[in-house]
């Protein structure tokens, strides 16, 4: 298996209510729409994924966007560092879905009258913005509806310490960042009681594969 993968490793999880599928990026209906986009966002929802799936950046004024790159250029077109321009100037270019880079706080405000919207947030930093980020989510009251996932296992500390009750992910960029096969993975997770989802899993062969109990995969982020 070469795709990724992602380790849960909070006992309590909602993952224990049953299968999961999370939005990454939202649907971008393989690129028709620009990723990270209002667009996207809305056609995840009306599917009723349980998850949308956000990439957070900051800008040079310290506001939170949600953006895969740090740059503009495979979006936006234009060559334009995210940590090095106001969000104001952010917002002066396109996407293909004509709309502009957006805001965690712009995110939050369209979606935090709809309940069914979930939030599973990856901050791109090293966990200094992790202070804005909590304080974003218990300004929306979203504490129930926000989940926390990173490679850096200092963020999930830093966001640990300041939301305790908010569950937490840890990424791995593959099957030996824990074993030596994904078998041995699968073991190991399950021998630990600890649950794991895959993402990159795009298409419908794949999909059927590990939705099969015995595979022991929990989520699929597609």
């Amino acid at each position: 298996m070469k795709k990724l993968i992602t380790l849960i490793f909070l006992a309590i999880f909602p993952f224990t209510c049953g299968f999961m599928n999370i939005a990454h990026r939202g649907d971008n209906e393989q690129g028709k729409y620009a990723e990270h986009s209002f667009a996207a966002y809305d056609r995840a929802v009306c599917a009723q994924v349980d998850y949308l799936e956000l990439d957070l950046q900051e800008s040079a004024d310290h506001v939170l966007v949600v953006s895969h790159d740090n740059n503009l250029s495979r979006v936006f077109g234009v060559d334009q560092s995210i940590e090095e321009n106001t969000f104001k100037k952010l917002t002066n270019y396109l996407n293909q879905s004509e709309e502009s880079i957006h805001s965690l706080e712009e995110v939050f405000q369209r979606y935090q009258n709809n309940p069914q919207v979930k939030f599973m947030l990856e901050p791109k930093g090293n966990g200094e913005d992790a202070k804005r980020i909590v304080k974003l989510v218990n300004k929306y009251h979203l504490q129930k509806r926000v989940l926390f996932e990173s490679f850096s296992d200092s963020t999930l500390s830093k966001l640990a310490r300041l939301a305790p009750e908010i569950p937490r992910t840890q990424l791995a960029g593959s099957y030996k960042a824990i074993g030596r096969s994904q078998d041995f993975a699968a073991n190991y997770l399950r021998d630990k009681n600890k649950k794991y989802m895959l993402w990159g899993v795009n298409s419908s062969k794949q999909m059927y594969k590990f939705l099969n109990p015995d595979k022991g995969v929990t989520g699929l982020l597609t």
